[in-house]
């Protein structure tokens, strides 16, 4: 099966794999998007890059070892 690469770039962009020591930063660059829920009702998830790169965020089925969170 075909999947996207641990780590590409473009010329003014880096995506690569989240390393442990990032997840606070990223998590703060998640909540800066909180104004959305005034449109979809939903709420702010105060753990949710700590428990995606933990945990993972998988569909029914879904294997740990083949998510990449980045």
């Amino acid at each position: 099966m075909k999947q996207i690469p641990t780590k590409w770039k473009t010329k003014r962009l880096i995506v690569a794999d989240l390393r442990k020591e990032e997840i606070h930063h990223v998590q703060s660059l998640y909540e800066k998007g909180n104004y959305i829920h005034q449109w979809d009702g939903g709420l702010l998830d105060e753990g949710f890059v700590k428990r995606c790169y933990l945990e993972g965020d998988l569909p029914p089925g879904g294997r740990k070892k083949t998510l990449g969170f980045r």
